[in-house]
């Protein structure tokens, strides 16, 4: 529709607008002399650029300059727009992205709620990039406790969870150390609302958590877990990469992990690795990511807070590597033996480099702010984070498994429950759809080369 009230009409000069937007008094004519040397290439390859507001419905629309200072200056939403759309990455801001070849249409609140420490400047620190529905968001005080840097939560907003951002906002004021460490910032599919990124629900839901009524004399965190648990979001509209990326993008530094919510970090994991960290970001380590181990574990035992317990319970097959016992192809990593070995007799965490030879292979990793996102477009649970994986190969990474550090995920996981199949299943039904759309973004992103060192994706690349 706008290329077509573009092409219908018979000038040169064209400004696409809304139907319910409003424009300055005399706007045409104030810019004439402008859009004649525009027209006219005076001013080169360039666009006029105008602001634009939004306003309380309770005023007028204000006539002049005067009146808009005045506006301004009284604070209301008539402000909202250009307040909340800064560059400072710390800062609250709504951000609508709209679909291309690699973003899904969706709004995203960034620091919803914002961390009270300070950047650290003596290095870069790793943030840890976790995302899940609002009903897991009590698992915010374990990962606060046992990560070392800071933390940016995504947490996808689902209609109806009023009181889970009320309990969100009060878990963050009072739980000393998500205060300290997390930002959080709020995700939603547009379609939801049927309104602009942002509209009045957001708005009052910020006033809500940004004002005096949320105190911490009453604060008892098993009544905020309950509260939190109540918000329940269907598993099937959870839009995996999305939230995997905004927690990237929401993270105020240089270095990202991305995390799940339910697994657990070896003791001082950032700390440990801080020194082949700094070196990827420096670029030592050229364009690479660091892959870590990942286990899984019977419930029964405790979580082992040495690399000796953690060879221990393999020992009694009580600890194995992550999904190895259903879906070895995509988690298998060699060398275990040998990566234990030397981790139990030296102190210093090193790398191993290890050859990306299959597509399914899908590995978690500390990377740059630099490194490609995940592609927007992918099914969840359906080779949603293979596809990243797969890209980065084509785009000349290499995977560098670190020693010493491990996360482990409590259960051993040896077949799909019915709902994850389910949800799986959907996801194959639009395989060849997605991977067709897949391999046309990244076949004109990376050029195709025969002897490269990528492998093929079945069929498909």
């Amino acid at each position: 529709m706008r290329n077509e009230a573009r092409r219908g009409a018979s000038t040169k000069l064209h400004l696409i607008g809304d139907m319910e937007t409003r424009y300055s008094p005399s706007f045409a004519v104030k810019v004439r002399n402008l859009t004649q040397q525009l027209v006219n290439g005076d001013l080169g390859k360039a666009v006029l650029v105008y602001r634009r507001f939004e306003m309380d419905e309770s005023e007028g629309f204000p006539s002049n300059l005067q009146t808009l200072q005045t506006l301004i200056n009284k604070k209301n939403r008539f402000s909202w727009y250009i307040l909340w759309n800064s560059n400072d990455p710390n800062k609250p801001r709504i951000v609508h992205f709209e679909k291309n070849d690699t973003i899904a249409d969706h709004c995203v609140f960034y620091n919803f709620l914002s961390r009270s420490s300070k950047k650290i400047k003596e290095y870069e620190p790793i943030t840890l990039a976790l995302h899940s529905s609002i009903n897991y968001a009590d698992y915010l005080v374990k990962k606060a406790d046992e990560w070392d840097d800071v933390i940016s939560y995504a947490v996808y907003l689902f209609p109806g969870h009023d009181s889970g951002l009320e309990a969100l906002a009060k878990l963050h004021k009072c739980h000393p150390l998500i205060n300290q460490k997390v930002s959080i910032h709020l995700v939603w599919n547009r379609s939801f609302m049927d309104e602009p990124c942002a509209n009045d629900y957001i708005r009052n839901a910020y006033k809500v958590v940004s004002g005096n009524s949320i105190t911490c004399d009453d604060f008892y965190f098993e009544k905020v877990k309950s509260i939190l648990k109540e918000n329940t979001t269907p598993l099937a509209t959870y839009p995996i990469n999305i939230m995997r990326n905004e927690a990237r993008r929401g993270a105020s530094t240089k270095l990202h992990l991305i995390g799940d919510m339910e697994t657990r970090y070896s003791p001082s994991f950032a700390v440990k690795v801080r020194n082949l960290t700094q070196q990827l970001v420096n670029g030592d380590l050229g364009k690479a990511v660091l892959v870590y181990r990942r286990f899984e574990m019977d419930e029964s035992e405790g979580f082992p807070a040495n690399l000796q317990t953690v060879q221990t319970l393999i020992n009694k097959k009580k600890l194995i590597q992550f999904h190895v016992e259903y879906y070895k192809i995509g988690h298998f990593i060699p060398n275990l033996e040998q990566w234990l070995e030397y981790s139990l007799e030296n102190k210093e965490v090193t790398y191993e480099y290890l050859k990306y030879t299959h597509a399914e292979w899908e590995p978690q990793f500390i990377m740059t702010h630099e490194t490609p996102y995940h592609y927007e477009h992918a099914p969840t649970r359906s080779m949603d984070h293979q596809f990243l994986c797969y890209e980065l190969c084509r785009a000349g990474y290499s995977y560098l498994v670190m020693s010493h550090v491990y996360n482990i995920h409590f259960g051993i996981k040896k077949q799909l429950s019915a709902l994850e199949m389910s949800v799986g299943m959907y996801g194959l039904t639009q395989k060849d759809a997605v991977m067709a759309r897949y391999a046309l973004y990244i076949n004109g992103r990376y050029p195709v080369n025969e002897n490269a060192k990528c492998p093929h994706w079945d069929n498909y690349i």
